[in-house]
């Protein structure tokens, strides 16, 4: 996941000059992001529980204390540290969605002409792949299910690996020892292409390609490792497009509502400051009424009280024992 700067978590002292685009050679801040620091104040200010880049959803519980953030192309995520509050939260947004407003083009979420790659990538050669696993960078040594390529590939000679662009030469190694080099696909070439031109398309809960796939119709499966899917920062909509995939709503209209409507923290960074400030309001209301259903009925534990009720009790008890 390319962070939105590489120096600290904060907003203090975060200039251009701090971004990865900025500082690193493979990869590079597209122009549609440029108002990402002005968002990250406003977000600092206007969050009213403490906020940080790019963190796991590792609370596990339906009371969660804290908010994170992240970019997807030109949209911009919020949404808090609890798995399990993310799905029930979105889930209960969905129902309050009047869909026949839901009517953005779809192609313009993962446009190729307006949506760059986050790195500094080359063009996917112009031929058909029939199935290709595409692996996460950071998380690789941990999040995968190497089982399931293992599986795949044993019965698909057309299954190829397509490593993240910033795996490492050692990482490199392991997957082509451990497969075959002539199933690995060089790390540099246009993930979002290679999926335009496959088949069947593997992916992990914390990358975006899952999604632009299923826009395109591919057939999609996931390939974390089961007790890993939860923190991801993409699962709850993964989760619920699983969930959905044999009913009547149309995963196309889901994907449409999470992107197009900023009732699930997704924020798009085309639209005007203003727009964008309204739609944070509103998203931070219906968070927090939602958040409150869960609050728990006590935040501390108060023990002169508790011994005071305890020795109430047991004089009671003595009281009656007398009776």
């Amino acid at each position: 996941m390319l962070p939105l700067h590489n120096k600290t978590d904060s907003i203090v002292g975060l200039t251009d000059e701090s971004r990865i685009g900025k500082t690193n050679d493979s990869t590079y801040t597209p122009a549609h992001l440029v108002k990402l620091n002005v968002i990250e104040k406003m977000f600092h200010k206007m969050c009213h529980l403490p906020t940080r880049f790019d963190l796991m959803s590792c609370e596990e519980w339906l009371y969660p204390k804290y908010l994170t953030y992240t970019n997807i192309n030109k949209y911009i995520f919020l949404y808090t540290h609890s798995y399990e509050f993310n799905i029930k939260f979105f889930l209960n947004q969905l129902a309050t969605i009047d869909w026949k407003f839901i009517n953005i083009d779809l192609e313009k979420i993962f446009n190729s002409n307006e949506i760059c790659d986050k790195y500094k990538l080359v063009n996917a050669p112009e031929e058909d792949f029939d199935t290709i696993f595409f692996l996460p960078g950071s998380n690789i040594d941990y999040l995968i299910d190497y089982s399931k390529i293992s599986e795949t590939l044993s019965m698909n000679d057309d299954a190829l690996i397509k490593p993240h662009p910033l795996t490492s030469a050692k990482h490199l190694g392991i997957l082509g020892n451990l497969f075959g080099w002539d199933k690995i696909i060089e790390p540099n070439i246009s993930g979002y292409q290679l999926v335009n031109n496959c088949k069947n398309v593997y992916h992990t809960d914390n990358s975006e390609l899952g999604l632009h796939a299923y826009l395109k119709g591919k057939n999609v499966f996931h390939f974390n490792m089961p007790s890993l899917c939860q923190p991801m920062v993409y699962h709850p909509f993964y989760h619920i497009l699983r969930q959905n995939k044999n009913n009547n709503l149309d995963k196309n209209g889901l994907i449409n509502a999470f992107f197009n409507t900023s009732k699930f923290g997704m924020f798009n960074l085309e639209n005007s400051m203003d727009t964008i400030e309204n739609d944070l309001n509103s998203f931070l209301h219906d968070l927090e009424c939602f958040r409150q259903r869960f609050a728990p009925e006590a935040n501390l534990f108060d023990r002169k009280t508790f011994e005071e009720k305890l020795k109430d009790k047991k004089e009671a008890k003595k009281d009656n024992d007398k009776v």
